[in-house]
């Protein structure tokens, strides 16, 4: 070869063309020279004569490598896109070249209000962040997945011409079944161009905020004729509002407490959508505020995150009900009033001592809730409090904490094994988890360079 030799060559290539991989076959044995190799980042190093099963092992070792790498290149270049960034006209033909795609949201259970937006049209987090996933993925090459808002919601993208509407809606049920949601709704659009992506995703939101329905399961495929059904009232029935505050005006808290059941027991038969019910609440609570003096506006604020919370982590209506009526005891401090001895660091510590010594269990805020005799609302205000962090952060960084401090006490341990002691059963998932937390893989945790780390263990 002229001029270079190969190393040479896979050094130039390997700086200016990085997505480009190579392999040296050679029949030369000298060390400096599969040194040099080393050095230019070569795939590997075939020495002559080739042994063709070698061969073909290490091309399927590597298509599955650049295929990961094309996967996420475009989950890479989408999100930019989403977040209204323009591409190189030759990364859209490399990797985003088909003619038509469908995308997908799916959300589990309810919606912070945060997100339900007043506006035409709601955007994508332009600040991006990784949620880790609650459920171990199959990844599909075909189907490009990530996290949407926050780490309830996923969104994905597939090309039309290779998965079709049936199957991308079997995979959507299939992630739907591993995430064991307590209800669901999907948002599954019409077939688009790329450049509409982010037009589509806003519309797609659009969907999943103005149709979930607290307890009840949908999938939705995006029609434009619909979109004017999207509105909903903002305000109650005349009749069930007056009544509720006639209640709240003459201090008649077991009348109160009857209307609120009686309107319950209405919209377990309507499912109305969970932004008609949110603005019906937050009407009566703001009614109990005008007319109890003794109500601070940093209780007020307070009452509106557990209201968010209640409404965004309740299972069903009937949890919504219970969760009203003890935040509506608070305010009115009447008997249904919840107990708020349990609201101390003592109390709080029992929570920390039982996830610890039983953190290779399935933990979830709600079976928390039933140990401990608590509200979900309650809990996750309790999270708050004294770590500043929810439940699921909580236990993610408890988990990574004690693996790690498994890890520094048996260095020789398989990662499997550390993960099923930190109640992971999918080594990858938990070996993500790791990464998202401590910024590398367990399998490169080097306990002498995080002396200064402070666990919780």
């Amino acid at each position: 070869m002229p001029g270079m030799n190969g190393i040479e060559v896979a050094s130039i290539i390997k700086d200016e063309f990085p997505f480009i991989y190579s392999i040296i076959v050679s029949g030369y044995q000298d060390f400096e020279y599969a040194k040099g190799a080393i050095k230019s980042d070569v795939v590997d190093y075939l020495l002559k004569p080739v042994n063709i099963a070698t061969l073909k092992n290490l091309l399927e070792s590597l298509k599955k490598k650049i295929d990961a790498d094309y996967y996420d290149k475009r989950i890479q270049l989408l999100r930019k896109m989403l977040n209204g960034h323009s591409i190189e006209p030759w990364e859209k033909d490399k990797y985003l070249s088909y003619k038509a795609y469908r995308a997908a949201v799916l959300r589990r259970n309810g919606l912070p209000s945060r997100f339900i937006s007043r506006q035409a049209v709601p955007q994508y987090n332009s600040i991006y962040q990784e949620y880790p996933s609650t459920v171990p993925l199959i990844k599909d090459t075909n189907i490009w997945i990530m996290t949407g808002r926050d780490e309830r919601e996923f969104i994905l993208f597939c090309p039309d011409e290779i998965v079709t509407k049936g199957d991308f809606e079997k995979y959507i049920l299939n992630i739907v079944e591993r995430f064991n949601p307590d209800y669901y709704t999907v948002a599954i659009s019409h077939v688009f161009v790329i450049e509409k992506c982010s037009d589509v995703l806003c519309r797609l939101y659009n969907i999943i905020n103005n149709k979930t329905t607290i307890g009840y399961s949908q999938l939705i495929y995006d029609n434009e004729e619909d979109q004017a059904g999207f509105k909903c009232s903002d305000y109650m029935d005349s009749n069930i509002e007056n009544r509720i505050n006639y209640f709240i005006t003459n201090a008649l808290h077991e009348e109160l407490k009857g209307e609120l059941i009686k309107l319950f027991n209405k919209w377990n038969e309507d499912k109305p959508v969970q932004l008609y019910m949110e603005n019906s609440l937050r009407q009566i609570f703001n009614q109990i505020n005008r007319h109890n003096p003794t109500i601070i506006e940093d209780d007020m604020v307070s009452i509106e995150i557990l209201l968010d919370e209640i409404l965004c982590t309740a299972r069903s209506l009937d949890e919504v009900l219970n969760n009203i009526l003890l935040l509506m005891g608070k305010m009115l401090k009447c008997e249904y009033k919840e107990d708020q001895k349990i609201d101390t660091p003592v109390f709080f510590q029992t929570i920390e001592k039982y996830l610890m010594d039983n953190i290779n269990e399935p933990h979830s805020l709600q079976s928390l809730c039933r140990r401990f005799g608590v509200s979900q609302s309650y809990l996750s205000k309790l999270f708050r409090k004294y770590t500043n962090m929810s439940f699921s952060e909580y236990i993610s960084k408890l988990r990574v904490d004690m693996a790690k401090h498994i890890i520094e006490n048996n260095p020789n341990i398989l990662l499997k094994d550390v993960a099923l002691m930190v109640g992971y059963k999918d080594q990858f998932y938990f070996s993500r988890v790791f990464r998202s937390i401590t910024g590398i893989p367990p399998s490169e945790y080097k306990p002498e360079a995080n002396i200064t780390s402070k666990s919780i263990v």
